[in-house]
């Protein structure tokens, strides 16, 4: 059972998201980026919707270090 909405993207989807996004913060933002900040939470930005989205990029972020060593781009 989810213990919350799985992201904040409305109805758009996640290419619409991103393509949003950049016009708002008026600059690139990368795929990986937007599918971030489409599941933070709304209450104060800095936590995501639920346990679930925050375990699962966790894990990406932790694979991407192995790979990539300790401080890659994660968000490109």
């Amino acid at each position: 059972m989810m213990d919350g909405p799985a992201h904040r993207q409305g109805s758009a989807s996640l290419d619409r998201f991103q393509k949003n996004m950049e016009k708002k913060e008026k600059r690139p933002m990368g795929i990986f980026e937007a599918y971030a900040e489409a599941r933070k939470s709304g209450k104060d930005g800095e936590d995501y919707c639920t346990d679930r989205v925050k375990d699962k990029l966790e894990a990406y972020f932790g694979v991407v270090k192995e790979k990539h060593g300790a401080s890659p781009d994660l968000m490109k």
